[in-house]
């Protein structure tokens, strides 16, 4: 599947220093998908260092658009989620 990243998710991705190589990991072997508003999904990746990066995305078709990507400290469901 083509994956097309939208410009606001290569600014964030140039902000916080975040590979593309990045990105496909995670929407390629997420640690887990979540269900977002408007029809989007998340799927959320652990880093080496116990951060989390949230790529958002939507499936058009053929192509998985990258709406936006945030590394956070906190997984799916929050601090208490574990």
């Amino acid at each position: 599947m083509e994956v097309y990243l939208t410009r606001h998710a290569k600014n964030r991705m140039r902000l916080y220093e975040i590979t593309a190589e990045e990105i496909h990991v995670t929407l390629r072997e997420p640690d887990q998908v979540t269900e977002g508003a408007y029809g989007r999904r998340q799927a959320w990746k652990r880093g080496p260092h116990g951060q989390w990066l949230r790529v958002t995305f939507v499936d058009e078709g053929t192509r998985r658009i990258v709406i936006t990507i945030t590394p956070t400290r906190q997984g799916p469901g929050g601090a208490h989620a574990d």
